[in-house]
């Protein structure tokens, strides 16, 4: 969008303020915003997550510039978009779809009162009327767009931000396609929504030549990490073996490129893949260890499918991440446990592996157990419920924007099944965390084939121990402060706990403030139980 913009002889940057927070030192976000002058504020609400921190956004840049043109986009914001335009005055309008056409048009009517002749634009006119215009024609293939303009973007020293406290790295992420060609259950980016809030019915994909370009773009912006997302295999075989064709002459100087893989995938994908002369990742989402659950959710392969792609990623020396996820319809219990015993299979998998002689580094399978905490709006699940076993907590935008608030994740969980109620999710996600820590220990992620021991890594540990082992003494306090009739009392403890937690999660922990609720008391007790070489950490 904005190298769209900027083609067309308009003054645009995209600025990234999470991570001018987190990384550039901006303290005062409202200071910066009042001194940014723009006629036009585009902020993205494309993940549910973000639901407060866009609109918090958007309320200062109308704030400061009330003649300014405040506009949101993205696929939350397109589920959304009459009930955002409805009740927040400050969004001026919702940009619903594809953004590229809409946004130039709109750029050039902001001080010429024609919005209603731009398609895709839902807004509020002088009265206060709602007006939903039609849906633009999904573009055919993404040729024609441009998404390596890095000079547009600031900051530019942190594209990619992995583990912020530990690791960090430029990379970049490139589109192979826009749309997909599969329906998982709880995907707000699935065929369904595509369809229903894009009018896409098909991947629009991008042209072999083109990726390579952008890749060569990107190494001239100094990136040597890029993440092409989406499966090439949608395409059909004819378009990623000219793809892997491209990538192979171009002889890219990058260190990594990283693919995904919506199903498991065969020797001939894999070898074609190894061969286009740079690293590559590869990455798999079977959401569940226990069949049944994986394939209600929209995952129609087996494990004896999922653990021959992994047996051929080790012969073919390609990585492979494999992702799970907690929560989903229809697990259980038993389910979970069925997850859980194939993620250490996974991990034994490796460990077999260290004497075959036909296998240089055998730890190339890393399983991953997370969980889902908010179900996407404008997915299956969020639609209908009922059908694919959930039970939606937030129906409504508000609803997300308000848990945002809440002191903690456990609020932000959005959904229940029909076997498991928010609580029982609490705790699996806890007990997934736990268990993802004891995979670290007994086996490590590393080629060295071991967890390292030094202090950092037992520092890293202890903390993610603690972490886990705090939120249930955190929830346990929140509920009882948030039964409290007092609302100045309410805020006083729940100011009193989060510098408790604060204070613990210091490197050198003090504990010497005053303790009058006894939350210090409490969480240094968690402490105690969670870190083994304290003196390391």
């Amino acid at each position: 969008m904005a190298d769209c913009l900027d083609r067309n002889g308009y003054k645009v940057k995209v600025i990234n303020l999470a991570e001018e927070m987190v990384f550039g030192g901006l303290r005062d976000v409202e200071d910066y915003l009042m001194k940014l002058e723009s006629a036009v504020y585009a902020i993205d609400l494309h993940w549910v997550v973000h639901a407060q921190g866009s609109l918090e956004i958007a309320k200062l840049c109308k704030k400061h510039h009330p003649n300014s043109l405040t506009i949101l986009g993205g696929l939350t914001a397109t589920c959304f978009d009459t009930e955002i335009v409805k009740n927040f005055w400050y969004v001026d309008v919702v940009v619903r779809g594809e953004a590229e056409e809409a946004m130039l048009k709109l750029t050039r009517a902001a001080s010429e009162a024609k919005l209603p002749k731009i398609q895709n634009l839902t807004y509020r006119d002088p009265r206060g009327r709602i007006h939903r215009n039609p849906l633009s024609t999904p573009c055919d293939d993404l040729n024609d767009l441009n998404f390596t303009r890095l000079d547009l973007v600031t900051p530019r020293q942190l594209e990619v931000t992995v583990t912020p406290w530990l690791t960090i790295k430029r990379g970049a992420s490139l589109p192979i396609c826009r749309g997909c060609a599969f329906n998982c259950v709880s995907c707000g980016g699935s065929e369904y929504s595509y369809r229903k809030l894009f009018g896409r019915d098909k991947p629009a994909f991008r042209g072999p030549s083109q990726i390579a370009d952008d890749l060569r773009q990107l190494e001239e912006h100094g990136i040597k990490d890029v993440f092409l997302f989406q499966d090439p295999r949608m395409g059909g075989r004819k378009y990623w073996r000219k793809l892997f064709e491209a990538l192979r002459r171009e002889k890219t100087s990058m260190k990594r490129l990283s693919f995904e893989l919506f199903t498991p995938a065969n020797q001939e994908y894999l070898t074609n893949l190894a061969s286009i002369g740079t690293e590559v990742n590869l990455s798999i989402s079977p959401e569940s260890g226990a069949e049944k659950v994986r394939k209600a959710h929209g995952r129609n392969y087996d494990n004896s499918a999922l653990l021959k792609t992994a047996e051929l990623c080790l012969r073919s020396g390609i990585p492979l991440s494999i992702f799970f996820m907690t929560g989903l319809a229809k697990e259980t219990p038993e389910t979970f446990k069925e997850t859980m015993q194939l993620c250490e299979a996974i991990c034994q998998n490796n460990l077999r592996r260290k004497g075959d002689p036909t296998i240089s580094m055998p730890e190339l399978l890393t399983p991953t157990l997370g969980p889902m905490i908010l179900l996407d709006p404008g997915s299956l699940a969020f639609d209908f419920p009922r059908r694919y076993g959930y039970h939606i907590l937030f129906k409504n935008f508000y609803d997300y924007y308000q848990a945002m608030y809440q002191p903690h994740w456990y609020y932000w969980i959005s959904y229940e099944t029909v076997f498991l109620s928010r609580r029982d999710l609490f705790e699996m996600v806890l007990r997934s965390l736990e268990f993802m820590v004891d995979l670290k220990e007994k086996y490590g992620f590393q080629s060295s084939g071991g967890l390292e021991r030094g202090p950092a890594e037992r520092g890293s540990v202890d903390l993610m121990r603690f972490n886990i082992n705090s939120d249930r003494v955190m929830i346990e306090e929140i509920e009882s402060v948030l039964r409290l009739g007092d609302p100045d009392e309410r805020v006083t403890r729940l100011r009193a706990l989060g510098e408790a937690l604060k204070e613990c999660r210091s490197i050198q922990p003090q504990m010497t403030q005053a303790d009058p609720y006894g939350y210090r008391r409490k969480l240094e007790s968690v402490v105690h139980q969670s870190v083994g070489l304290i003196d390391g950490y």
